[in-house]
């Protein structure tokens, strides 16, 4: 919703523990899942983001799910922002390591709380500059953008404000998972509009009080695009540099992958997996690293940003349903804080 219209809320901009620990944890898992191949965002950028999400969480959410797409060998993603008007941000573009950092950019660049700069349909010598929010117009841009897109991820602060919403999310229906959060909370007219918008299209509504929730809210939107199954969390608080926390969960018998995903307060602020190993009983039956081992290999790959790391895990080893064992560390640490960590099961390499 743009600033004029909409309550200036401001909330925490990093991560808490309590936000953390609320978060939904699990993937889709069910046998009839079928995996997003190609997602839309479809971006608030209008001026009252400045106040509910000041510290841009929005964007570390968006990156995040680039980056476990450039994880999983690429999946297709394209981007608009709106606020009274909309426009692309990057056409439908296969995710890969290489052209992860310049999509990041791309995001970064448009996400200044400051509209989508295209020209107003009532004036077009004037560009919009974040003064409302038209849902038509985000899913029209959308649906122009990238038609072929198997599902959405809709972030906003706020409800419609451009006259009236014509239900443009359900022509065509894409399965659309709907983040709210500031002011659309509860029974609201808006809040009940972004419900049905998610219920209309097959998704899910993720209504927050606390922008520090969204990028691991984003990460369980994740899970469902993926088919990610037997998601488990943890919680560690760190105190000082060179740390580490031991953890530990069991693989499923068809499990081929492994994507954890960590989360933490404060860009400087750095954590990593030392070690990974699988374990039948007591013994090492595969070990995770950088250099090939005559036991087991299994194959880490790490996409980092400035408050998370994703680390994909491949590997024979993991086909057996042993125990997983592995190192959290803090590689460098400001001050005292906490880290989540989730672990999604995939049947797939």
């Amino acid at each position: 919703m743009g600033g004029r219209s909409k309550a200036r809320l401001a909330v925490a901009g990093t991560l808490t523990l309590a936000g953390l620990a609320a978060l939904p944890v699990g993937g889709a898992g069910a046998a009839t899942c079928t995996s997003a191949k190609n997602v839309e965002l479809i971006n608030d950028d209008s001026g009252s983001m400045a106040f509910t999400d000041p510290n841009k969480n929005r964007l570390e959410a968006t990156k995040l799910l680039l980056s476990k797409a450039a994880n999983r060998g690429g999946t297709t993603y394209g981007a608009v922002e709106f606020a009274q008007e909309a426009a692309p941000i990057f056409a439908p573009t296969r995710v890969t390591g290489q052209n992860l950092t310049s999509l990041s950019n791309a995001l970064t660049a448009r996400t200044q709380d400051d509209g989508s700069g295209a020209p107003l349909a009532e004036d077009p010598s004037s560009k919009d500059t974040g003064g409302g929010t038209d849902y038509n117009a985000a899913f029209t841009v959308a649906n122009q953008s990238n038609g072929g897109a198997d599902a959405r991820v809709f972030l906003t602060d706020g409800g419609h404000n451009e006259g009236t919403y014509n239900d443009v999310h359900k022509n065509p229906v894409k399965k659309t998972y709907v983040v709210g959060f500031g002011g659309v909370t509860g029974g609201s007219p808006d809040a009940q509009r972004l419900q049905t918008i998610a219920n209309d299209t097959g998704g899910q509504y993720f209504p927050l009080t606390d922008s520090s929730q969204l990028t691991g809210v984003v990460n369980a939107i994740d899970d469902k695009l993926s088919c990610a199954a037997a998601t488990k969390g943890f919680f560690d608080s760190f105190s000082r540099k060179g740390q580490t926390k031991l953890h530990s969960l069991k693989t499923s018998k068809s499990t081929r992958s492994l994507e954890f995903t960590i989360l933490w307060q404060g860009a400087l602020n750095a954590f990593d997996i030392s070690s990974l190993t699988v374990q039948k009983g007591k013994q090492v039956v595969a070990i995770g690293s950088r250099k090939r081992r005559k036991r087991s290999h299994l194959k880490l790959t790490r996409k980092r940003g400035s408050t998370f790391l994703t680390v994909r895990v491949r590997g024979k080893g993991l086909r057996r349903g042993h125990r997983v064992r592995f190192r959290l560390k803090a590689k460098a640490l400001a001050a005292p804080t906490f880290v989540g960590t989730s672990v999604a099961q995939s049947t797939r390499r």
